[in-house]
């Protein structure tokens, strides 16, 4: 192993959630790779050692107040035309009479003889790998906290919260059930990352319970 790491300057863990103890209703966890930071490959190696086998929780490595960044697949909007999926103009007056009106005027010029890739075009819409950086982390709660929260009825396409929880400020890529991955700040913005205060958390009903 000691010649192993010598030339080793990343190590990895597998890592699968936990989908029974939450509202999602699926059986088959999601599993990814983990990278383990350290200062040295041994450093890592003792780590990834302690973590193997364990449950590894929210609050062991993030802190309230601390940023993040969350990666998610976003929704799924399937094929879409240019108009929906990179907002060009729709054609007007004599271009709409000779033709459609939801396409681009024109693919480009005859030299050179190829479609630029900046040319708008209908394909795939959504459904992408997304990272959102420096994402504020406002609270985290363990499952006994879930009554602070949890609206009359449950969320909204998703139900109700029954385990350990994060709250984070802004919106996150993806629907209500799918998987989000938060992670150390790649481009930290170095603001101050004291505990924010929550004054009042409605839990009025958003599904009219």
């Amino acid at each position: 192993i000691q010649g192993a790491l010598e030339n080793t300057e990343e190590i990895r863990v597998l890592v699968h959630t936990n989908p029974k103890v939450t509202s999602v209703p699926k059986k088959k966890p999601d599993i990814f790779e983990c990278g383990i930071g350290g200062a040295n490959p041994e450093e890592k190696l003792n780590t990834a050692l302690e973590l193997l086998g364990n449950e590894v929780k929210a609050s062991e490595i993030f802190n309230e107040g601390e940023f993040v960044d969350a990666i998610a697949t976003t929704k799924g909007k399937g094929f879409q035309g240019v108009v929906k999926r990179w907002g060009i103009r729709i054609q007007y007056g004599k271009a709409v009479r000779a033709g459609k009106g939801r396409h681009v005027g024109s693919i480009g010029p005859w030299t050179p003889r190829r479609t630029m890739w900046t040319v708008a075009q209908a394909g795939q819409m959504g459904y992408h790998k997304r990272t959102e950086f420096n994402k504020r982390i406002l609270k985290i709660a363990s499952a006994d906290e879930v009554d602070e929260i949890n609206p009359d009825g449950g969320f909204v396409k998703y139900g109700l919260v029954k385990n350990d929880y994060v709250l984070v400020k802004g919106s996150l890529p993806g629907p209500s059930k799918r998987l989000v991955i938060l992670r150390q700040p790649i481009r930290p913005n170095n603001k101050a990352e004291d505990i924010p205060q929550i004054n009042y958390i409605s839990t009025k009903s958003k599904q009219g319970v």
